[in-house]
């Protein structure tokens, strides 16, 4: 079944949503993989600290996991969307709070990393997704 522009965006919306309940105390849960196909093909490159990760909701479970042990309150900001048949480009700053000292800087510091989520989504859910984003620095 097809799905318009604003429905495609909205799943994209909706994930990145889900994705931003960090708290000052929490790095976040994994809520935002309800909006990933079971058969979902999710690839996450390297970032400082991470390895790259390809497959399906467990790669991002797992990088979401490691993420809980460095850091505390993510949050995420759209720019941008954009949608073009079945695809869903979506411009975004990502911010959270080292809570160990790790990928050189120390703990306490607010970090931002900018991103671009690439997914395709099809019957309301996405089925492919690809995070390429900059270097990992201290936000202003």
């Amino acid at each position: 079944m097809s799905m318009d522009v604003r429905s495609l965006e909205a799943v994209v919306r909706r994930m990145i949503q889900l994705y931003s309940d960090g708290t000052p105390e929490e790095y976040g849960s994994d809520r935002f993989l309800e909006l990933f196909a079971d058969d979902a093909v999710i690839y996450l490159p390297p970032a400082p600290g991470f390895a790259a990760q390809r497959g399906g909701k467990e790669a991002f479970r797992a990088a979401s996991a490691k993420g809980s042990a460095l850091f505390r309150n993510r949050k995420t900001r759209i720019h941008e969307i954009v949608v073009q048949g079945e695809r869903v480009v979506a411009r975004n700053t990502w911010t959270a709070t080292l809570v160990v000292d790790a990928i050189g800087m120390q703990a306490g510091t607010v970090v931002r990393f900018d991103y671009v989520d690439f997914c395709t989504v099809r019957d309301g859910l996405i089925v492919e997704y690809t995070n390429v984003g900059s270097a990992m620095v201290p936000a202003q």
